[in-house]
């Protein structure tokens, strides 16, 4: 279970490697996350990641490496694409579908 929660972390790390101050973007990536977003564990607990580096969501996986389910991303986020254009996306169906149109 251990090994999957990281897996997951490090796909997500791989599939958003966004943030709006960050010098460097990725110009391989077809859309980021930017910073701050929201994640919700099954426990109630918000947790917030104001940053590319910050790791609450990684210490709440590290806290509760038993947890049958994981934190959601918590809608709306905005995500940028590669042009800069900033967009506001309102539901995980949305996000799935930008990437597809955008990710080809």
């Amino acid at each position: 279970m251990y090994y999957r929660i990281i897996a997951l972390l490090l796909c997500c790390a791989f599939l958003f490697p966004a943030c709006e101050k960050r010098k460097d973007f990725d110009k391989d990536a077809c859309v980021s996350l930017l910073f701050p977003h929201t994640y919700l564990a099954p426990d109630g607990t918000e947790i917030v990641l104001d940053y590319e580096n910050d790791s609450d969501l990684k210490d709440w996986f590290n806290a509760n490496e038993d947890a049958e389910e994981k934190p959601a991303l918590q809608y709306p986020v905005n995500i940028k694409h590669t042009d800069g254009e900033i967009q506001t996306v309102g539901s995980e169906d949305e996000l799935i579908a930008i990437k597809e149109e955008v990710c080809e």
